[in-house]
């Protein structure tokens, strides 16, 4: 039987990605919002044209399909997600698995196009197009993974539904375990977008403390214990009395990883 808080801390994570779940390609099954991070095997990074990846094919659970560039018409083969299962969340609220999530976006080869949904309207596409055509993107093309892109161009675009700061948090999930450099740049950034989202948040929502949590984990994962406890310790200092009891085990677990020096990746315990 699921307990009360495993359904209230699924909330936590709905709201917070409920601004992107509309971006979701309703006929794939491209885990975006609810996008994890394995427990599998390690896996090495590698790089081609367009972005860094961490996958491969994996029988029925992740496989190869031939995709159509919105920009451009030209046929690629990216990846999709095929059957799996999940079975917990992490601290920075992405999912146990024993895949390798989220998977890559597909992303066309020729442009460095990231096909993030199925349709597009050509006011979407000319806009992307002069974004992708930028000296700034094709600097990035190749050097990073395929969600850090689509972050990027949510972030230039002002693409609807999208939080770029939920972005970057994916685009570290992708790669965590597997490029460590990578990820040590990608977590720098994460913080910030979080902390930006973070100022037209208020304590009454549990987005507001979703949001701490990712980044005072964030600065836990790459050793930042300091910053960690002031992250918190100032949240809890002001607001403790305003936090939701469910999320309140979530914080004190972390606190814990965060006095005990402890850097690793941790699910949230139930």
């Amino acid at each position: 039987m699921t307990s009360s808080f495993a359904i209230d801390l699924h909330r936590a994570v709905s709201l917070v990605v409920k601004r992107v779940r509309s971006v979701l390609p309703s006929g794939r099954a491209w885990l975006f919002a609810a996008a994890s991070l394995a427990t599998g095997n390690a896996q090495s990074a590698v790089a081609d044209p367009v972005a860094v990846s961490c996958h491969e094919p994996s029988g029925h659970h992740v496989v190869e399909t031939t995709f159509v560039c919105p920009l451009g018409g030209e046929e690629f083969v990216g990846l999709t997600l095929g059957t799996y299962s999940t079975y917990g969340i992490y601290l920075d609220f992405s999912r146990v698995s024993y895949l390798r999530l989220p998977i890559p976006l597909p992303v066309c080869p020729s442009n460095g196009f990231v096909v993030f949904k199925e349709d597009f309207t050509q006011k979407e596409l000319d806009r992307l197009a002069e974004v992708t055509s930028s000296d700034a993107y094709k600097a990035l093309l190749g050097k990073n993974s395929s969600y850090f892109l689509f972050a990027y161009l949510a972030e230039q675009t002002a693409l609807d539904a999208v939080e770029p700061w939920w972005l970057y948090n994916l685009a570290s999930a992708e790669i965590d375990g597997c490029d460590e450099a990578l990820y040590r740049r990608y977590i720098p950034i994460v913080i910030d977008r979080a902390e930006k989202q973070l100022a037209s948040t208020n304590p009454d929502e549990q987005v507001f403390w979703v949001l701490n949590i990712i980044i005072a984990n964030a600065h836990r994962r790459i050793g930042d214990f300091a910053a960690a406890r002031e992250q918190l310790g100032a949240v809890l200092d002001r607001y403790h009395e305003q936090m939701p009891q469910d999320l309140a085990k979530v914080v004190a677990q972390l606190r814990g990883h965060i006095e005990a020096g402890n850097s690793d990746r941790q699910e949230i315990e139930n």
